[in-house]
């Protein structure tokens, strides 16, 4: 076998070892079973071989559909989270060969044994980033994002080094397979337009250096635009298996349904831009550049020495490239550097709940100035040692690259150790339990339910229509979308009442109640589900007294009910306020009731948010009149009365209190004389 084969594939063995150590500890911590949210979707959907929310993800959930059916051990929800654990490895095994091709394209003197030793250590120093970690047992879709992302910047330091080799014939063949690659990355997931940028500047300054580079004709610009475009063909899989995925078309009465995907072509490209989600960028005047918390992120992911060693790496090739006619470690930092600018600061102005996952990429481009950070050190070991004479090189080699390892093995076993715990989706809660026992309260047939969160509900579709449970189930949720009807839960259950079929919320949620008449069943709370609670329309609307007050023209008091009607001593008083929205409130108000004696004094408060989390007076429609059941705790002692009853509704910032309106007098109470 020739050297340079015998280099491949020592490279390539090492690259393996990597993954295949990831992946060993991927599998003992893989989630057993069924999941929550977008792991519980894509796990369902691959197995009915559909798609996902937007922008879809055929590409993961094609390959997914293959693989569940193929598989034979395991549920198909544990067949999608091993799946993912796969590319998890793949991702670590081509990071390895990354760091050494990188270590190879900047310094020429690097040996194949140090650079396979650095890159080993970088490999398994990203292993165990928990973000990284916690998404590769789990079904998600950053395994095999990261997959592409190191396989692209790895086509990218071969495709250069033909050119500055002059190979230009392989590197052009070169430069198809990168288009491709892309192509298939826009597929999978749309942060990888992140990478334009940098692939453009890198190309740039590579081909600045090979004057005898082929201008590109114009055929062979197409046929690159046609190798980025024709994966892109996926993406029509998405409205041709639409009329095929029941959870796409609920159905909530006869002729009434409720798409989650539109099948029209405005609806196609909304679904694989994710447009729904372009109101989650926010302008960069209104998120502040928080550094400290940027650097505490990176800290937390890679720990103090993982973060000192990529700025080591950072400046080390930036040195480099002074040494260097073709400047081959400056367009390297160029590459990953503008990558990185480019991710960090979509993700800063990026505002959504789970923006952590989209650090992985910078993870990754960090991992790689790490090796270069470790072998920098482990250089300047080698340097020290080579000065007490050239017959000592072999142990300054041998020395230099021990210490770059020992560096990294030390980070991949701080990070191991400290992030174990709670990288063991083994101990998650299953949502397969909580769905079992939520099911077992022996719900009536054709009933509706009713949650505030989708990554609740993602669950039952899988037990719907994978095992095949309780089909007759309609699980309904708030949505990003559709209009004003269904942007919270109490309009959700609007719509599910007005079906006439049986509705139940899929938990206890508090605040409801000033709107609804609810029945918890009996039952557990298993995981964050259950008991499941019976919905109906409030049996009582109209008041007991009728007031007509206004509060600062946002919102009428249209009456109240008290309970007792008349106070004695030692009692706490019930009060009812009767809400009813003139204009769209705008905030969270706090509503209070106080009970004053004939002198003004103050006996008894009661203050509290009606509507608590799930219908606060933010989410309030007009038409709507809602209870608002405040209790009172008086003293023992009670004079004559009567007594007067002030109400109002207020915000608090800090030190700083606001009314709506003034404070009111409501009506009047009588007492029992004291003892």
């Amino acid at each position: 076998m020739r050297p340079a084969r015998r280099a491949i594939v020592a490279d390539i063995a090492v690259a393996a070892f990597a993954g295949l150590l990831a992946l060993a500890v991927y599998i003992r911590s893989l989630a057993p079973g069924l999941l929550w949210g977008d792991s519980a979707e894509f796990q369902f959907a691959a197995w009915l071989g559909g798609f996902a929310h937007p922008t879809g993800y055929p590409l993961y959930l094609l390959l997914g559909w293959l693989w569940s059916h193929v598989f034979p051990f395991g549920e198909p929800a544990y067949r999608m989270n091993l799946f993912t654990a796969l590319w998890g490895g793949a991702a670590v095994a081509l990071l390895s060969l990354v760091v050494m091709r990188m270590l190879r394209f900047v310094d020429r003197s690097v040996g194949g044994g140090p650079a396979r030793l650095v890159g080993l250590g970088a490999a398994l120093a990203f292993t165990f980033t928990p973000t990284f970690w916690s998404q590769a047992v789990i079904a998600e879709v950053y395994t095999l994002h990261a997959v592409f992302i190191t396989g692209i910047l790895l086509a990218l330091i071969a495709w250069a080094e033909r050119v500055l080799s002059a190979d230009y014939g392989r590197a052009t063949r070169q430069l198809f397979f990168i288009a491709l690659l892309f192509g298939f990355s826009l597929t999978h997931h749309r942060s990888t337009i992140l990478l334009i940028p940098a692939i453009l500047l890198f190309m740039f300054g590579i081909l600045r250096g090979a004057a005898g580079y082929p201008r590109p004709a114009l055929r062979r610009v197409l046929s690159l635009g046609a190798a980025v475009l024709a994966p892109l063909l996926i993406y029509l899989l998405i409205p041709l298996r639409a009329p095929h995925v029941p959870y796409y078309r609920l159905e909530l009465a006869p002729g009434q349904f409720q798409p989650l995907y539109e099948s029209t072509v405005k609806g196609f490209l909304a679904h694989i831009s994710g447009s729904v989600f372009s109101t989650s960028l926010v302008a960069p005047q209104g998120r502040a550049l928080d550094i400290g918390g940027l650097v505490a992120r990176f800290v937390s992911e890679l720990g103090p020495g993982g973060l000192i060693l990529g700025i080591v790496g950072l400046g080390w090739l930036l040195l480099r490239g002074l040494a260097d006619p073709h400047r081959r470690a400056w367009h390297l930092v160029g590459l990953t550097g503008v990558f990185f600018l480019a991710q960090i600061t979509f993700n800063l102005f990026y505002a959504i709940g789970d923006i952590r996952v989209f650090y992985i990429p910078a993870y990754l481009v960090w991992s790689l100035w790490m090796g270069a950070g470790a072998w920098a050190l482990g250089r300047a070991v080698m340097s020290l040692i080579e000065g007490a004479g050239d017959a000592r090189r072999r142990t300054a080699l041998f020395a230099g690259s021990g210490v770059a390892l020992a560096l990294l093995l030390a980070l991949t076993y701080r990070s191991a150790v400290v992030h174990w715990p709670k990288a063991q989706a083994a101990n998650y809660y299953s949502a397969q339990r909580a769905w079992d026992a939520l099911l077992a309260a022996h719900l009536p047939q054709n009933a509706i339910l009713v949650s505030n969160d989708r990554d609740e509900m993602a669950p039952l579709w899988y037990v719907q229509h994978v095992q095949g449970t309780r089909q007759d189930l309609t699980g309904l949720f708030p949505q990003l979308r559709r209009g004003p009807s269904w942007t919270t839960v109490a309009r959700v259950t609007d719509l599910a009442l007005a079906t006439g079929r049986p509705v139940y919320l899929v938990k206890p949620m508090p605040g409801l109640d000033i709107k609804y008449d609810l029945a918890p069943l009996g039952g557990q709370q298993v995981g964050p589900l259950g008991p499941p609670v019976a919905v109906r329309p409030l049996s009582y609307v109209e008041p007991d007294r009728e007031v007509d007050l206004s509060f600062g023209d946002s919102v009428r008091l249209a009456g109240y009910d008290l309970l007792p009607a008349t106070l004695a001593p030692g009692q706490s008083l019930g009060v009812v306020l009767y809400w009813e929205p003139l204009q769209l409130m705008g905030a969270d108000w706090t509503s209070f009731v106080q009970v004053l004696n004939a002198e003004g004094e103050k006996l008894g408060q009661s203050d509290h948010r009606p509507g608590g989390d799930f219908h606060p007076s933010s989410l309030w429609a007009l038409g709507e009149r809602l209870a608002d059941t405040h209790t009172i705790s008086l003293g023992d002692r009670l004079g004559s009365g009567p007594y007067r009853l002030v109400a109002g509704l207020y915000v608090q910032s800090g030190d700083v209190l606001r009314h709506l309106g003034e404070p009111q007098i409501i009506g009047e109470i009588d007492a029992v004389l004291e003892h």
